[in-house]
């Protein structure tokens, strides 16, 4: 059994190399035969390759015309970029102008309201100073007025003295004929100086009824209401009217000292005692017969006075 096993071992060992010996022939002829196939398609392949390749590289190299093409269209670029460079400048000069022109018209309207400043300035300073001529002219005015008026109250008290006397001569008069019986020669001689203090009288006081009148309560500070009357009647404003007319019935410290409703303005100013009533009530009627005004319109004005007569009297 082994020698057979043996032998037909090599037998089949022949067999399988025949075998493949016999691939192999095959195999080499086969690539024998496929070799020149595959060559010729490589060759085919190389060639398409290298002609591509000189396609591109003829189509890398420009033409003539391509490059004068290209050179237009290169320049026709560098063109609207230098455009548009001129462009820009052109704006940013535009816009410099433009701002320098607002400048100019900012700076011109600024001089042109310094200018009217300055020129309301001098308005304005004018305007004080006709004010303060005006108001020293109305100063002198009232100063005129006051000595004015002052020369007729002493012609007043001149007359109120001759009436006095007069007064005293007629009751002497009149006692000496009771108690004597004198001659009608010395009786004309007596009544004529009487006749003539009469005249000087109605001369000095520019009023009749004055001569009849006597020194009653009808009387104001002195003053009857036809002189007070007198003294406003070549006055025009209501303020140099109220400032007369007060400075006639009281002195200058009673008005200081003295207010329209005795009230205190507010909580940290003190009272001060009310004017005469009697005095004050001649005054307002005066005023409001000659200028119509209201009570609140002449407490104002007397508010004004004492306001000028403080100011006086610190000056």
């Amino acid at each position: 059994m082994e020698e057979w096993l043996d032998s037909n071992l090599n037998s089949l060992m022949v067999d399988h190399t025949d075998q493949f010996i016999i691939r192999e022939s095959h195999t080499e002829a086969s690539q024998a035969e496929a070799t020149p196939k595959k060559q010729k398609k490589r060759e085919s392949v190389n060639v398409t390759t290298e002609s591509e390749k000189k396609k591109k590289e003829e189509a890398s190299q420009p033409t003539p015309k391509k490059q004068k093409k290209k050179d237009i269209v290169n320049e026709t670029t560098e063109l609207e970029k230098k455009k548009k460079d001129l462009e820009k400048e052109e704006r940013d000069a535009n816009a410099l102008a433009k701002r320098n022109a607002q400048k100019v018209m900012a700076e011109e309207i600024l001089l042109k309201r310094l200018k009217s400043t300055e020129s309301n300035n001098n308005r304005d300073q004018e305007m004080q100073k006709t004010k303060e001529k005006e108001c020293q002219d109305k100063d002198k005015e009232y100063h005129k007025e006051c000595v004015s008026a002052k020369q007729f109250s002493e012609l007043n008290e001149e007359v109120r003295r001759l009436r006095k006397k007069l007064d005293w001569h007629i009751n002497s008069e009149t006692c000496g004929t009771s108690l004597k019986k004198e001659s009608s020669s010395v009786h004309v001689a007596q009544k004529k100086p009487k006749m003539e203090t009469i005249s000087t009288l109605s001369v000095l006081n520019n009023t009749p009824d004055m001569c009849c009148q006597s020194e009653d309560s009808s009387l104001y500070n002195s003053y009857s209401r036809s002189q007070l009357e007198d003294f406003i009647s070549h006055i025009d404003s209501l303020y140099t009217a109220v400032k007369t007319l007060l400075l006639q019935l009281f002195p200058e410290s009673y008005i200081l000292s003295h207010s329209v409703s005795g009230k205190a303005a507010n909580t940290k100013t003190v009272a001060k005692p009310q004017f005469d009533s009697r005095l004050y009530g001649v005054f307002v009627k005066i005023l409001k017969e000659k200028f119509g005004s209201t009570t609140k319109e002449i407490t104002e004005k007397v508010h004004s006075v004492q306001k000028y007569l403080q100011k006086k009297t610190v000056l």
